[in-house]
Parts: structure tokens; sequence; C-alpha cells
């Protein structure tokens, strides 16, 4: 059942690996506590929800869960497959949305210094069939760049091949969320790292994959991690930081030097407005913590 639904995820709504992925997770999991997903029962589901809660796990996590559950119970329903009744009266913890988390300028800089060091270091010495250390070096940088500059998704980065970059005019063509496509311009100091990465690759053919880890073979996003939290270390960032914080840091900064919300919007390949302005509640908090810090008339007096 689980593997049918995905397999339509796939096929007819175009979802990426990763998010099949996540949803085979979150199937998995309710049906190995909640017993099998054609037979769901409401004191089951009760039942799992009570397990969840007691375990500690976080509302999103929950509500994610249960929304899978949901778009599996409609694909079912459609296609006559079991009764989806016990879950009409699911009801759904509700949605928090945290604040974006975007990284201080210092904070960025200090993360692609440390990059930058790993290329000074590496030596150009390696097997033809994996990258050198100085290739792999500025790949990284190449990539945190890219990720920065042009706001994108790791997922959408590590789906880059050459032929979708031009170094030449400075843009790069994405496949987004849903198949949504979009042009996002790179800027000149992500395409000077992307060109220094090229030429050290050689003559790296257009439908490789732009960030690989060997020729031909596209990097993972458990590198990227990987990658992010040793640098993080080496730059003395005492955060948890992933790749999405990029992200978060490109829209944040945008707004924050006065581009249009709506701009940001389809820079990021967002389907809807409300998903964007979550970022501006970022600059509003900002604004609120400088006044209270900076002004007189904010600060208590005994």
């Amino acid at each position: 059942m689980i593997e049918r639904f995905l397999a339509h995820l796939a096929g007819e709504r175009g979802c990426s690996p990763a998010t099949i992925a996540a949803y085979r997770s979150d199937l998995c999991s309710i049906e190995r506590r909640a017993g099998p997903l054609d037979g769901l029962t409401p004191a089951a589901l009760v039942a799992y929800l009570r397990e969840e809660r007691e375990a500690g796990r976080a509302a999103s996590t929950i509500r994610r869960r249960l929304a899978a559950l949901r778009s599996l119970a409609n694909f079912a329903a459609a296609e006559g497959l079991f009764d989806t009744k016990p879950l009409g009266e699911l009801t759904l913890p509700r949605r928090t949305e945290p604040l974006p988390r975007p990284l201080r300028q210092e904070e960025l800089e200090a993360l692609l210094a440390a990059a930058r060091r790993r290329v000074e270091r590496a030596v150009d010495k390696g097997s033809y069939k994996t990258l050198t250390p100085r290739q792999r070096a500025l790949r990284d940088l190449a990539l945190l760049e890219l990720l920065y500059a042009a706001g994108l998704r790791v997922s959408e980065a590590l789906s880059v091949d050459w032929a979708q970059l031009d170094l030449r005019t400075g843009y790069v063509r994405i496949t987004g969320k849903g198949g949504r496509q979009r042009v996002v311009p790179v800027g000149e100091t992500a395409l000077r790292a992307l060109a220094r990465y090229r030429d050290a690759l050689g003559q790296p053919k257009r439908a490789d994959p732009v960030f690989c880890s060997r020729p031909g073979a596209a990097l993972n996003r458990n590198r990227v991690n990987r990658l992010l939290a040793e640098l993080a270390a080496e730059a003395g960032l005492d955060c948890a930081l992933g790749p999405h914080r990029l992200r978060h840091s490109f829209a944040t900064h945008l707004l924050a030097g006065g581009a249009s919300v709506r701009l940001v919007k389809e820079l990021l390949g967002h389907s809807r407005l409300v998903e964007t302005q979550r970022y501006t509640r970022v600059e509003v908090s900002r604004l609120e913590q400088a006044h209270r810090e900076s002004h007189p008339r904010s600060r208590r007096k005994d």
C-alpha cells in the first residue's frame, strides 16, 4: 500500500526523492506503532497519538506524520482501496511556525573564510577516479557560495548539472518543489568560486552534476550536513548549522537590503506569498530588539 502510494507521488505528482523518502519514513513509523494502515481504527490512532506525545515528540513532527497519513488516505479513497473514515475524525496538532534563523553577516563571513582556508591548505594530488583534496575544497566553497547567493534548497543545489548553470550570464535554472522551474541570478562572488571549481575539474560533461563526490556522481546531503558542521566548528560558530540556514540568511538579508517580499518569493520558488512573509517577521523581531537595546525610552529605569 505504502509503496503504491509513493509510486503515485513520484510518477504523477513529480515529488523529489527526498520528499518520497520523508513520506516513506513517516508512514512506516505510523504503521510500526499503530498497525497496518489499511485497517486503522480510531482507537489505534488515539493510542498512537498518546504514545507520540508521551515520548516527547514535537507537535510539528506529529502533524507532519498525520498529514502524510491523510495524503495516503485521500489516495486510497480515490483508488477505492480501503475505508478511510477513521481519518475523518483526526485533529492535527496546532501548527506553530518558528521564525527562520538566519546567520548574521559576520557569522557567514567566518563560515566562508573557514572554507577558503581549506582551499589554501589543500593539495592537488589524487586518483582520476576521485576528486583531489583541492577539487573537494573548491567544490565545498562553491557550494556554500551558491547556497547563500541563490537561496537554493540543498536538494536543488545538488541536482544542478553543468547544463543548468550558465557562468557567462550568471544564472542557474532550478527545478524546485512540484516541478516548478525558476531562473535565479548567482552573483559575482559565487560565479568566481564556481568558475574556479570548474577549471579545477578540467572539462566536466554538461550532464554531470555540478557538485559531485566523484566524476559523474552527485554529492549527497549527508555529506553537506557534515561539511557545515565541520566548518562551523572551524569558524568558532556555536550554533546548529544546516544548509537551510543559508537559505534563511539569503531571504532575510535580501529583505533587510530593501528587496520586496514578492521578489524574494520568486527567487525562493515559494508557491504562496505567506511562506515568504515569515521572513518579514524576522526583520520586525530584529528591529524590536535593536529598539529595546538602543533607544533610551525602551530601557527600564530603576
